[in-house]
């Protein structure tokens, strides 16, 4: 029987203390490969960080609380007008994109744990049938990044045990007036065949994940 008891965070990682066991979000596993592992920071980059992530939780959290009843984020978010401005064009890119599709949402927010030889836990944001086929769809609301397939992947290995997914959708909604002019959203869908590949290669990065802590920790 799974029994969290609270969402670990410490020294910028993310982990669920579960069954008396240190769990690794998924998103924890991944973090070597991102652009920002172990890049040297100011106190000013590490300010605009930690917006940028703020921005991107309340979109998130704009999203999905129109399907289910969520935490809102603990977080305001400071009252600059790009700020606004950024969230209502990433809300519009989001309406765009269910304007253009059949979407019936299943879940938001799901915990997901994998308890196998490395355990790994992490929510994913939505299943949902998206024009008549069962998908996980991550929203991501910032730059493109490989490792973002792995982490998809990660969350349906799990999550298709019981339940019949056979896609997975990466949803860009980037509102950045430079890189993303004309403030469109873009989609990546991903079958069941690169779904299986990249779930492959997340389990190779779990492992090294646990091979440099020397297994899992007990507490």
């Amino acid at each position: 029987m799974i029994k969290i008891v609270k969402a670990i965070s410490k020294e910028g990682s993310h982990f669920y203390k579960i069954n008396g066991i240190e769990t690794p979000s998924v998103t924890t596993i991944l973090k070597p490969l991102s652009p920002y592992f172990n890049k040297p920071t100011t106190n000013d980059n590490n300010t605009f960080k930690n917006i940028y992530a703020n921005i991107g939780t309340h979109i998130h959290y704009n999203i999905l609380k129109q399907f289910d009843k969520i935490e809102p984020p603990e977080e305001e978010l400071p009252d600059f007008p790009w700020i606004f401005e950024k969230v209502n064009n990433s809300m519009k890119q989001w309406n765009d994109f269910v304007k253009n599709h059949e979407i019936e949402v299943h879940a938001v927010e799901q915990f997901v744990y994998s308890g196998g030889i490395y355990p790994f836990a992490g929510r994913l944001d939505m299943i949902c049938d998206i024009d008549g086929k069962r998908c996980i769809l991550d929203i991501k609301t910032g730059n493109e990044y490989e490792y973002y397939d792995y982490q998809l992947a990660a969350y349906w290995g799990i999550a298709k045990s019981d339940k019949l997914i056979t896609d997975g959708i990466l949803l860009y909604i980037y509102a950045h007036p430079k890189k993303n002019p004309d403030n469109i959203y873009r989609e990546v869908w991903y079958d069941i065949d690169n779904l299986n590949k990249n779930n492959y290669y997340f389990m190779c990065y779990a492992k090294d994940w646990y091979d440099s802590k020397n297994g899992p920790k007990v507490i």
